[in-house]
């Protein structure tokens, strides 16, 4: 009896022992994942998301094959770059503020890469709640950009930030890397850094144009250097058969740099004076329909006793530099059309030559 009852307990033990415990329910993993992308909070509203969407497909032009996510914040442009290299671009709200004082809430918005593209601070101008009327950009960074900038804080309309030099840009020998402040400010329609307002020369400028009130003026645009954070002005003259494109910057040095394309034919590229006839032309023109004559009229009167020298730096009137680029090789043969270019610069500083002495506003 014993024995009997010594097997039945082995028995009953061995087949609990076999019996496997109960199993944890789980659920399917893309459940799991539909219940995490749910608990994700997007940090911006609605009116802002839409704010970085235009942005975003705004930039999507420079690009072939893209992609935009939405699911994370900061929100993610995807592309691929000229070499076929995967590249991403962040995009997020910085802060938010009525920057130009019309009643509706404008933005700095950062665009953020490691890649070559660099990263951007967009002041972002609303023409209402979700329309973009005008951005100006502050490159923070870039593989080589002259200068790196970080410590970015705002308050009261007044974004502030630290600039150094950017090893990659400047010789070795140009140290030490000084750090120096900057204040970005949104006013009279444009972007500004508060020492080119209060230091250099150009700032003074009473007009803010290149050409006069003239008729075939088909752009007029002002923005801030990207290098040295000074005012650009940027203008286009265009009729049937002349284009001209004028870009105006510098602080304490004006730089007048001009793109010139003029109808030509092949037979008169090979007359003597012909190049030379062709810039005093271009040049009267613009001392005449510029409000530049001061800085143009002594490189008339220059060409009036020397041959054209092109491509060779010519100092006249003291401190007037300017360079003629007029050559055969500029010729487009299909287009019966002679490209120009023509860089003028009144250097009144000295110290104010390389990026980093006009960026530090060198006295």
């Amino acid at each position: 009896m014993k024995q009997l009852l010594i097997y039945s307990f082995l028995f009953t033990f061995l087949i609990s022992c076999k019996q496997e415990p109960e199993k944890k329910k789980t659920l399917p993993k893309k459940h799991t994942e539909k219940i995490n992308e749910a608990k994700k909070v997007i940090p911006i509203s609605t009116v802002e998301t839409e704010v970085l969407k235009k942005l975003m497909h705004e930039n999507l032009k420079n690009y072939g094959e893209w992609s935009v996510g939405l699911k994370e914040y900061p929100y993610e442009l995807s592309f691929r770059d000229e070499a076929g290299n995967r590249s991403y671009i962040y995009y997020s709200i910085f802060t938010s503020d009525d920057l130009n004082d019309d009643g509706i809430t404008d933005y700095i918005v950062r665009a953020s890469s490691d890649g070559m593209s660099g990263s951007d601070l967009m002041f972002v101008i609303m023409e209402d709640n979700l329309n973009i009327k005008e951005k100006k950009e502050i490159l923070e960074y870039a593989p080589f950009s002259y200068n790196n900038l970080d410590e970015f804080k705002y308050k009261a309309k007044k974004l502030t930030c630290s600039a150094m030099k950017n090893f990659r840009a400047y010789n070795n020998n140009d140290g030490p890397y000084d750090s120096i402040k900057l204040e970005f400010t949104y006013q009279n329609g444009n972007l500004y850094e508060g020492s080119y307002l209060s230091k250099c020369k150009l700032a003074s400028l009473e007009n803010k144009t290149i050409f006069n009130d003239i008729s075939n003026i088909s752009r007029r645009e002002r923005n801030l250097e990207m290098h040295n954070y000074t005012e650009t002005i940027s203008e286009t003259y265009r009729t049937k058969d002349t284009l001209i494109h004028a870009d105006l910057s510098g602080c304490d040095n004006p730089l007048l740099q001009l793109e010139i394309t003029i109808p030509a034919l092949i037979s008169e590229l090979n007359e003597v004076d012909f190049f030379k006839d062709k810039t005093v032309s271009l040049l009267e023109f613009l001392a005449k329909n510029t409000q530049f004559a001061n800085n143009i009229n002594p490189i008339i009167k220059y060409y009036s006793e020397n041959k054209l020298k092109t491509q060779k730096e010519i100092t006249v009137d003291n401190n007037l530099v300017f360079t003629v680029y007029a050559d055969k090789e500029r010729y487009d043969k299909k287009l019966k059309q002679l490209s120009m270019s023509i860089n003028i610069e009144r250097r009144y500083n000295p110290k104010q030559v390389e990026n980093w002495e006009i960026t530090a506003r060198k006295k």
